[in-house]
C-alpha cells in the first residue's frame, strides 16, 4: 500500500546530542517501500565519500592545515565550519528520517506523479471517477482506471 513520507535531513553533534542543521525537503515522497529513517556517522576519514543531501549545502575544502567541512543551517542562516585541525574528532551524525503524513484528498491529487496519486486514491476506496480541477478551472473526468 502506498504512503506519504515527509523527508527530513539534519547533521547533528554527537558529543551534546544538539541537531546543528536541519531541513525538510521541499515535496514529500510516495512510495510503498517502508522508510526507515538512516544515521550516518561522520569522521574525518569518512567525510568525503558520503553522499550529504544538497540542501544542506555540504563543502568540503583541503586547506594546508587539513580539512574543513561546512554546513549551511536553513532557517538561521548560520554556516558551521568544523575544522579538522581544531576538532580533531569531527563525531558527527548525518541523519535522515521518514515521517509518515496523511495528505488530504487536494494534496494527494496535485501531487507531481498523477499515476501514484490516482493508486494511492484507489487503494483508500475512492471510486476512480472523481474530477481533477486544474489551475485554470478546467475539470478532467477519469473513467475506467482500474
Amino acid at each position: 500500500m502506498l504512503e506519504f513520507y515527509r523527508v527530513e535531513y539534519s547533521i547533528t553533534d554527537s558529543n551534546t546530542k544538539q541537531k546543528l542543521v536541519n531541513w525538510y525537503a521541499w515535496h514529500d515522497i510516495c512510495t510503498d517501500k517502508k522508510m526507515e529513517s538512516t544515521i550516518i556517522p561522520l569522521g574525518w576519514d569518512n567525510i568525503e565519500n558520503v553522499e550529504i543531501n544538497q540542501c544542506l549545502n555540504p563543502q568540503i575544502r583541503e586547506k594546508k592545515k587539513g580539512l574543513v567541512f561546512g554546513v549551511h543551517a536553513s532557517l538561521d542562516d548560520l554556516y558551521y565550519n568544523f575544522k579538522q585541525w581544531k576538532r580533531p574528532n569531527l563525531n558527527l551524525e548525518y541523519n535522515i528520517t521518514y515521517t509518515p503524513v496523511v495528505k488530504s484528498i487536494s494534496d494527494v491529487i496535485e501531487y507531481a506523479d498523477s499515476s501514484l496519486a490516482i493508486r494511492y486514491l484507489m487503494e483508500r476506496g475512492l471510486d476512480a471517477k472523481f474530477i481533477i480541477n486544474s489551475k485554470n478551472g478546467i475539470g478532467a473526468i477519469l473513467n475506467g482506471i482500474r
